[in-house]
């Protein structure tokens, strides 16, 4: 950041906080901090900071508009009103108004988590990441919005096997969500090291003929039952792909772009823009394929679980202790 840019910020937060009735030491807290931040990151979060204060009636849309000229010489990226403005209602648009980290920190933490647990599995596991963040990493794209947490489809198999490789690891802990998880969320994770950073498990079984059939556990009045989703051959290996990808030197498998896209295209905001970043990539074929073989799923729910691997787990994980919080 350069000292231009620091005068500008530090004339931004005290004409500001002086028309909300900030502290000077809080002003001064936050200028520290803004200076010390990526350019980028330290803009994103003036305009937050600016919505904010105008959701809150603390200011003005005059006060703001008196500044403008001020921001738009701070980021060569965003010279004018409207390309504030527009980044203003991306970051809305992406829920990114009040991340957990700054988004260049955000960034480099995910990329390092992903390649340190990658080292960590090699291939020696039935497993597929997906989500956004893989869009990315598969198109050599720059990462652009804020990813809270990596998603892998696991074998439940090769579950008690992973607890005791990510045991091993300084850098992970294996961390079970199952007497407190929410709806289709994940039963387990493994967290990294102390950062907000996580990789969550969806898990599957794999079937005598290669099928995959996703289970989702959760408890209902004590009693721990699973949801499955039978998914077709086709549609199988038409979204889990056995093609070995590269990140940095090291191997790991994912799932199709064009299941991701599948799962996207027509979501939130977020998901709809990682579908339009990898749209030019997919095989739009295969996407129709895919939505063809998904109609053929079925479900069946609320089943009840005895002599699980989940159980063997759980019990595992909490000897001695609780084993799920009430």
């Amino acid at each position: 950041m350069t000292e231009l840019q620091k005068e500008i910020i530090e004339e931004t937060v005290y004409t500001i906080g002086s028309k909300s009735h900030a502290d000077k030491a809080l002003l001064d807290g936050k200028i520290n901090t803004l200076c010390s931040m990526d350019i980028d990151d330290a803009t994103d979060e003036i305009l937050v900071s600016f919505s904010d204060l105008l959701t809150s009636k603390k200011i003005a849309r005059e006060d703001v508009f008196k500044q403008i000229d001020h921001l738009c010489h701070l980021n060569p990226k965003y010279p004018t009103f409207d390309t504030l403005k527009a980044r203003l209602d991306w970051i809305k648009a992406m829920n990114m108004e009040h991340p957990q980290l700054p988004l260049s920190l955000n960034h480099n933490l995910i990329i390092t988590a992903f390649d340190k647990f990658n080292q960590l599995l090699g291939l020696n596991f039935d497993a597929y990441y997906t989500g956004g963040l893989m869009g990315y990493l598969a198109t050599s794209k720059p990462l652009e919005r804020y990813h809270s947490d990596l998603d892998l489809f696991f074998n439940e198999e090769q579950l008690i096997t992973l607890k005791k490789l990510v045991d091993s690891s300084p850098d992970f802990k294996f961390v079970s969500n199952l007497g407190h998880k929410q709806e289709k969320g994940h039963e387990y994770k493994i967290t990294y090291r102390d950062t907000p950073i996580s990789i969550g498990l969806f898990l599957f079984h794999r079937e005598n003929d290669g099928r995959i059939t996703y289970r989702d556990y959760h408890y209902q009045d004590d009693i721990l039952l699973v949801d499955e989703e039978h998914f077709s051959k086709p549609y199988t290996f038409l979204s889990f792909s056995d093609e070995v990808k590269i990140h940095n030197g090291i191997p790991y498998h994912m799932m199709s772009l064009e299941s991701i896209y599948h799962s996207k295209y027509d979501g939130r905001p977020k998901d709809q823009y990682d579908a339009q970043i990898i749209s030019p990539y997919v095989d739009m074929s295969i996407v129709h394929r895919i939505d063809e073989e998904d109609k053929q799923s079925y479900q069946v729910t609320n089943q009840d679980v005895k002599h699980s691997i989940i159980q063997e787990l759980e019990e595992l994980i909490f000897s001695g202790k609780e084993k799920r919080i009430s």
